[in-house]
């Protein structure tokens, strides 16, 4: 079997970055896309989020014509033992880059990494923890699964 690899990368404004790299059309998987939680790495007030996706038909992502996210992120903050989601101004929607532009059905896996800058955290809250829930849909509109990230200690510079 032949073995294709794309890198692809989109700029995204204010938050971050999206990339999809080493997309492989490998093995059978179903046609909803299903993801996994792979790290998290904090870098000053910035961070970057792992995971890692398979999509038995390959259409995931967006063509730049097309309007809309794909991509969702939760923002939860442990307040007072209970876990809150909170509604930012910005919020951690994105769009995926197309991944299968030929629109043939494909089987893809890839590894996605989202910057979110400048900031990571809630820099207007009280409270010092906080997990995100995240998951895709696909171009047909299939939803992944939702991940979450372990919890995480705000580092905010003083």
């Amino acid at each position: 079997m032949k073995r294709i690899v794309k890198r692809i990368f989109l700029s995204l404004p204010i938050i971050g970055l999206i990339g999809v790299s080493s997309c492989k059309k490998k093995g059978e998987f179903p046609i909803e896309p299903v993801i996994k939680y792979s790290n998290f790495v904090i870098t000053g007030d910035s961070a970057k989020l792992y995971f890692t996706f398979t999509d038995g038909d390959g259409d995931i992502g967006l063509a730049k014509s097309d309007t809309g996210f794909d991509f969702f992120i939760k923002y939860f903050e442990l307040q007072n033992g209970n876990w809150k989601e909170i509604i930012l101004p910005a919020p951690f929607n994105y769009r995926m880059p197309e991944v299968n532009k030929s629109g043939k059905k494909k089987a893809f896996q890839g590894e996605v990494i989202i910057d979110i800058a400048p900031t990571y955290y809630n820099p207007f809250s009280n409270f010092d923890t906080l997990r995100y829930e995240f998951y895709i849909k696909d171009k047909a509109l299939h939803e992944s699964n939702h991940e979450t990230t372990p919890d995480y200690s705000i580092i905010a510079p003083q």
